[in-house]
């Protein structure tokens, strides 16, 4: 995979994208992809590995900015962190 960066310039492994529980943190599904795919294409696909996991769908999914692109899939509403200001300190950016 291709990172952009001049100091290291490949790295390897997999895409991991792994479900918790927003009160609890019990981790409910998890997934990894060989490729190096889009962060927005993996949410479907981990959402739909919980709900057969636990039988429940889940209402809301909290994602990183990476997640970026779908407000909601199917009946799940998808939040994701406002963009950065440019006031904030370069630790709030991330």
């Amino acid at each position: 995979m291709s990172k952009g960066k001049a100091h290291k310039k490949y790295e390897y492994g997999c895409k991991a994208s792994v479900v918790l529980t927003q009160k609890t943190g019990i981790i409910v599904g998890a997934m990894t992809f060989k490729t190096n795919v889009y962060d927005g294409h993996t949410l479907e696909e981990v959402l739909e590995q919980t709900t057969k996991l636990t039988g429940r769908t889940p209402k809301t999914a909290t994602a990183d900015r990476g997640y970026q692109g779908k407000q909601q899939i199917g009946k799940i509403r998808i939040h994701l962190p406002k963009p950065p200001l440019k006031r904030d300190s370069a630790y709030q950016k991330t």
